[in-house]
């Protein structure tokens, strides 16, 4: 992947998984994945501190509005990711 992120972020545990747009906004996607901690997944709209979405794993799996629809894709792309890894080994 050669995109890079649009917006500053600024926690080291997260991995960039890729630009998307969603309703004519551009978002930065990101799963944050830290020790003893659920992986977490985020989607950054803008420089500002709170421009951003974020939701553990676990709380994708509930019936979710279709805003939510950024996290969703950062979900599956993380996990797509994944499978990959495991295929090349």
């Amino acid at each position: 992947m050669n995109e890079q992120p649009e917006f500053e972020h600024d926690c080291d545990a997260c991995v960039f998984l890729g630009r998307y747009w969603y309703h004519l906004v551009s978002y930065d996607l990101y799963v944050c994945e830290q020790p003893d901690l659920p992986e977490t997944f985020v989607a950054r709209s803008g420089k500002d501190g709170e421009k951003y979405l974020s939701l553990p794993a676990w709380a994708l799996e509930i019936d979710l509005p279709s805003s939510w629809g950024t996290l969703l894709e950062a979900k599956r792309r993380f996990e797509q990711q994944k499978d990959e890894k495991c295929d090349e080994t």
